[in-house]
C-alpha cells in the first residue's frame, strides 16, 4: 500500500496523547488489564548496567512508572542484545510461555533477583547451531502482581511496546505465530494460528525498511579498519564473565569459557568461530540493515495479524544543513604575515574593519554562487572537504574516516555518539527514498511501517468501532527533537516534550 505523508505540523507524541484521550472518553470501552511487554532493541540489556542504568529510562525507571500509571503487570524480557531477530523471537516466545506454566509465581524473576534465572530455549531449525552448545535464555522479569491463573494464551494476551529492533523481532514473532512456518520450528510454532496472543504492538523508531547506520559505520567510518580482531575481543570480554557488565547471551554459538580458561586462551580458541558468526546473517547488525530486512521479507514474507492493533512512532533529531558564511571574527583570525599586514593595520584592520568588509563581500558572493542552478551547495562543498581530509588522513596512516555529510545535520542536543552516525546517515542514498531525516540510529523514513503493508495516518483511527482498526499500521507521525536514546528516556531532559 502507498504510504501517505504524516502531518508534520502535529507532533507524533501529541497525536498519541490525543488518541489515548479520545479512547479513554469513548463510552463502552473497557480499561486494559492485560500485561504490557517492553521489548528492547539492539544492545538491549536485561539487568541495569552497573546496577543503576536501565534500558527503559536510563537513571530513571520507566518500566516502574508505567506500572504505577497503568496498574497492570509489566513484563521485561531478557533477550539477546545483539542476536538476530529469529533468535530473539524464539527467546521472547519461550520467556512469555514459561511464566506461571509450572504454577502461580513460577517461571519469572522479580527485579531483585540477580543474576537472572536461566531456562531452556529451543531455537528451531532455521539456524545451524554448533552441536553440544548450551540452549539457555533467561526468565523474564515481572513488575506488579499477576493473576495466579494467568498464562500467556488466547484468553490472556499481551500488549507489546517495542523499541528499535524490538519491533522487527515482534514482527517476525507474530508471523511465526501464524503457523505458516511450523517446519522451521515444530516445538513452538506448529500448532496453528496463535496470533491472538498479541493484542497490540507499539513501535518506537523501528527500522522496518532497514537502517543506513550499518553503511555509515562499516562503509565509511571503519572502511579501512580491520574490525574482526576488535569484535572477537569484545565478544570474549563480555562472555568470559557475563555478570560483570552485560551478558550477550551467545552461549548457543559456543561462546562460553572453559573452566579456568584465561581471556587469551578463550580468545585464541574462539576467534575463528566468532568471526564466522559476525560475517553471517545471524546477528543484529546484519539482520537490521537494509539487506537484512530484505532477507526477512523474502524468507518469511511477514503479514499483519488481523487480530492485532499496530501503532508506529517516528522520530527526527536533525535539522537542515546550515547556510553560514565566514564572520568578521572568523576572518580576523586568519593567519597573516605580520610584516605584510603591517602588524594588523592592513588586515584585519583597525577594529577589524577590513575583516568586516571582507566578510560582507564574501557573504554576497557566496549567496550569488549557490543560487546559480548547477553550482555546488554548501553540503556539496562540505562533502568535498571531508573527502579531501579523509584522503590526506589516510595517507598519513589514520584508519578512521569522517562520514560524508548530507543535506541535514544532527541537532545540537543529540547524544554526541549518535551525532557522528547521524551526520553520515543523511548522506547515504537509501533505497527507500531520498529522506535524510534520522534519529542517530534509524532513518525516519524507515519507521512508519513495513513495505507492502497498509499504513494509515492515526487521525483516521475509528474510535467508535476500534476492532475494525486491527491489521493496519497506524502511523502516529514524526516527533522532532527526539533521538534514538530519548525514545526510551535515556539522557532525556524533561523539556523535550510538553503538552
Amino acid at each position: 500500500m502507498g504510504q501517505s505523508p504524516s502531518q508534520p505540523q502535529i507532533s507524533g507524541v501529541q497525536k498519541l496523547n490525543d488518541l489515548v484521550t479520545t479512547l479513554e472518553n469513548t463510552a463502552g470501552l473497557v480499561r486494559n488489564r492485560d500485561p504490557i511487554v517492553l521489548v528492547p532493541g539492539f544492545t538491549g540489556f536485561g539487568e541495569p548496567l552497573f546496577g543503576s542504568v536501565n534500558y527503559w529510562g536510563g537513571f530513571e525507571d520507566l518500566a516502574l512508572e508505567l506500572h504505577v500509571h497503568t496498574n497492570v503487570p509489566i513484563i521485561l524480557p531478557r533477550i539477546g542484545p545483539i542476536s538476530s531477530n529469529w533468535e530473539r523471537a524464539c527467546e521472547l516466545y519461550c520467556q512469555l510461555r514459561e511464566i506461571q506454566r509450572a504454577g502461580p509465581g513460577a517461571g519469572f524473576d522479580t527485579r531483585q533477583i540477580f543474576p537472572a534465572t536461566n531456562i531452556q530455549v529451543d531455537y528451531g531449525q532455521y539456524i545451524n547451531l554448533p552441536p553440544g552448545t548450551s540452549r539457555l535464555t533467561k526468565q523474564a522479569a515481572v513488575l506488579g502482581t499477576l493473576n495466579p491463573l494467568w498464562q500467556w494464551n488466547g484468553n490472556h494476551p499481551v500488549h507489546m511496546i517495542c523499541h528499535s529492533q524490538g519491533g522487527n523481532t515482534v514482527r517476525l514473532l507474530i508471523e511465526l505465530l501464524s503457523g505458516r512456518h511450523g517446519p522451521q520450528h515444530p516445538s513452538y510454532f506448529a500448532f496453528g494460528n496463535q496470533q491472538n496472543l498479541v493484542k497490540s504492538v507499539v513501535t518506537l523508531g523501528t527500522p522496518y525498511l532497514g537502517t543506513t547506520i550499518t553503511s555509515v559505520i562499516f562503509d565509511q567510518i571503519l572502511r579501512n579498519v580491520q574490525v574482526g580482531e576488535v569484535i572477537s575481543r569484545l565478544v570474549v570480554s563480555a562472555s568470559l564473565n557475563p555478570t560483570r557488565f552485560i551478558d550477550l547471551q551467545l552461549g548457543h554459538w559456543g561462546f562460553t569459557p572453559h573452566p579456568g580458561e584465561t581471556f587469551l586462551d578463550m580468545h585464541n580458541r574462539l576467534q575463528a568461530a566468532i568471526l564466522a558468526w559476525w560475517n553471517s546473517n545471524h546477528n543484529a547488525i546484519q539482520d537490521n540493515g537494509i539487506g537484512g530486512i530484505t532477507r526477512l521479507n523474502q524468507q518469511f514474507n511477514p503479514q499483519v495479524s488481523p487480530q492485532t492493533y499496530y501503532f508506529t512512532m517516528s522520530f527526527d533529531a536533525t535539522r537542515p544543513f546550515p547556510k553560514a558564511g565566514l564572520t568578521a571574527n572568523d576572518l580576523s583570525r586568519f593567519p597573516a604575515n605580520p610584516v605584510l599586514s603591517l602588524g594588523g593595520f592592513l588586515y584585519p584592520g583597525p577594529g577589524n574593519i577590513v575583516a568586516h568588509g571582507t566578510s560582507f563581500l564574501a557573504t554576497g558572493i557566496h549567496g550569488l554562487f549557490t543560487s546559480v542552478p548547477g553550482n555546488p551547495s554548501d553540503a556539496d562543498l562540505a562533502r568535498w572537504f571531508v573527502h579531501i581530509f579523509n584522503e590526506h588522513a589516510g595517507a598519513l596512516g589514520y584508519q578512521f574516516r569522517i562520514p560524508s555529510p548530507g543535506g541535514r545535520i544532527p541537532r545540537n542536543d543529540m547524544l554526541p555518539i549518535l551525532a557522528i552516525f547521524s551526520l553520515g546517515m543523511s548522506g547515504v542514498n537509501a533505497p527507500f527514498g531520498p529522506s535524510e531525516e534520522n534519529d542517530g540510529v534509524v532513518d525516519t523514513a524507515s519507521m512508519r511501517g513495513p513495505e507492502g503493508n497498509q499504513i494509515q495516518d492515526s487521525t483516521n483511527f475509528n474510535t467508535q468501532t476500534p476492532a475494525g482498526n486491527r491489521g493496519v499500521y497506524w502511523d502516529l507521525g514524526v516527533t522532532e527533537a527526539i533521538d534514538h536514546a530519548d525514545q526510551v528516556g535515556v539522557f532525556t531532559i524533561a523539556a523535550t516534550v510538553n503538552f
